[in-house]
This record gives structure tokens, sequence and C-alpha cells, in this order.
């Protein structure tokens, strides 16, 4: 089914939705070369780098999804559209060791949102290399009536799940506002 979709997407000229489900019919090659036709001013275009990056990761290809984020995003302004994708970007510059870089990536990335995903802690795990993972975590003194969520409820299943892969934070943020269960008193 979804081969039949990806070849009426390609036949339509849908390059995303054609290669997401190449994608998904494990076509690897066919949905990159797909994804990559998507143009720069599509609202699609994020979503298919960070597709392709997913799929050149899970081929062992991180050069070449580092390679692939980069020439996306150095020319990009960073916005809640693209956050998720300069995370990735600097959590695999991270991983392969090139802490400078990261630095630079999850610096652009604190100075947007402070407290996005652990952002801040990337930042100083790349400034001081692998050292800094040792550091004690910053301890805030709270007044004894308020507690620090770091997390809602529920959200995390949400933004793992593939159907709400595509929104933004804040989408996804309003979303799950909508859809928790109502108080009655």
């Amino acid at each position: 089914e979804d081969e039949r979709a990806a070849f009426n997407y390609e036949r339509g000229q849908n390059w995303f939705l054609a290669g997401q489900h190449y994608q998904r019919c494990q076509r690897q090659q066919k949905a990159i070369e797909l994804l990559q036709k998507v143009p720069a001013d599509s609202e699609d275009h994020f979503a298919a780098i960070g597709l392709i990056a997913e799929i050149l990761v899970a081929a062992h290809r991180i050069d070449l999804a580092i390679r692939k984020l980069a020439a996306c995003l150095s020319k990009s302004e960073l916005s809640t559209a693209t956050i998720a994708l300069f995370y990735e970007w600097g959590r695999l510059l991270l991983q392969t060791q090139h802490h400078a870089e990261a630095a630079t990536v999850f610096g652009r990335i604190v100075d947007f949102d402070l407290a996005y995903r652990d952002a801040a802690d990337q930042l100083r795990l790349a400034e001081g290399g692998p050292a800094a993972a040792t550091e004690e975590p910053l301890v805030l003194d709270q007044p004894a009536d308020q507690t620090i969520v770091t997390e809602m409820e529920g959200f995390g299943s949400l933004e793992s799940l593939s159907l709400f892969a595509e929104l933004s934070l804040d989408e996804l943020r309003r979303f799950h506002s909508l859809s928790r269960p109502l108080q009655v008193s």
C-alpha cells in the first residue's frame, strides 16, 4: 500500500510524501532522491531534510547526515520550525567529537530557547569536551510552594509518535493541552 501511495505521490510531484512513503517501504535511496527535490521554499523542506538525515544516520552515514544538515541549516534562521533539526545537528556533531561546532549549534539553540530539551547541558558538554559530563548540575533555590515541571505528563509520548513528528513544539503543546482529560469538580 505504501509502495502504491509512493508511486502516486511521485507522479503527482509531491516529493515529500512520495519520499516519506518510499522510506516506509525501505527504499531509502529512492526516498532520499525524492526528498532532495522538495523546494527550499516548501513548508515540507525542513521535514524532508530531517528525514534525509534520519535515513543517513540509520545507514551509519553520520558524516553525510551532518553535511546535509549543515548545508541546509547554516543559511537558515533558528525558529520553532527548525529548532529540532538544529538540535539533531548539534547532537550528531557532539557524537562525532566535533565539540567546537556542536558548541556553536547548541549555543544558538540556547540563545533562542533556553529550556529546549537538554540543549543547555549539551552546550556545557560541547564546551568542556568529555570532562564536562562529570560536572554537577546547577541547582537553583526555589520557594517551597512552587515546583519545577520538567516535562508535561504524557507530552513525551505525543512527541514520539510519528503522527506528531512534523509538528512544532508549540503545536505539540497546544495539542497536548487540548487532549488532556477534563477535570470535573
